[in-house]
């Protein structure tokens, strides 16, 4: 009995230790990935590069199969696709022509709740999200608001074939990404600016 009872204890013991390990691994990963985003969001103006970088790192973090950013067009009130991860050419063309405005799909709810909101399954409430998506066989949805202090930016968004819920941990590390999107979008945005005045000054 004494014997079962440490062999129990043995296997809780490597069980728990190789948790910790895997635990490990993924902050180890997450932490080089966040790295790679921040080097990117310092060192290169190009917003297609850096929003790239950050939607691929976001979606294999996460344990997605694809992911998306899009960027707030306030002239025309709509969400722009701006860089794309794990989809096909003729999805992304397809999602480029859905013009998603506010008030439309989860994209627009995260972004007017400002807070993430998820989809375990599309197939309860299928009006979330467009019918391409739903076409290619996902089903667990994540969308997480972009926002400015005072205006939106936009909106990171994962997606899943495997339906269920998100966990907390994925949530956040996905909230850091977002932060880093809202970092880099506000950087071009003043790019774009210092470039549109330095122009102005030198035809005055």
């Amino acid at each position: 009995d004494e014997i079962a009872n440490m062999a129990k204890a043995a296997d809780f013991f490597a069980t728990s230790l190789a948790q910790r390990e895997q635990g490990l691994r993924e902050s180890v990963a997450e932490l080089r990935a966040l790295g790679e985003v921040t080097r990117a969001v310092n060192s290169s103006v190009d917003l297609e590069t850096v929003l790239t970088t950050i939607v691929t790192k976001a979606t294999q973090l996460s344990g997605t199969e694809a992911g998306a950013i899009y960027v707030f067009d306030d002239i025309n009130h709509e969400f722009q696709l701006r860089a794309t991860y794990g989809l096909s050419e003729s999805m992304v063309a397809e999602l480029r022509r859905s013009r998603i405005r506010l008030g439309q799909t989860g994209v627009s709810e995260a972004v007017e709740r400002r807070a993430p909101i998820q989809v375990p399954d599309i197939q309860s409430d299928p009006t979330i999200t467009l019918d391409v998506i739903i076409r290619a066989g996902f089903r667990a949805i994540l969308y997480v608001p972009l926002l400015g202090a005072e205006k939106i930016v936009g909106a990171l968004v994962v997606r899943r074939k495997q339906p269920g819920e998100f966990s907390k941990s994925s949530i956040e590390l996905l909230q850091t990404f977002a932060a880093q999107s809202v970092l880099a979008i506000q950087n071009a945005w003043l790019f774009s600016e210092i470039a549109e005045k330095g122009r102005q000054l030198a035809e005055a």
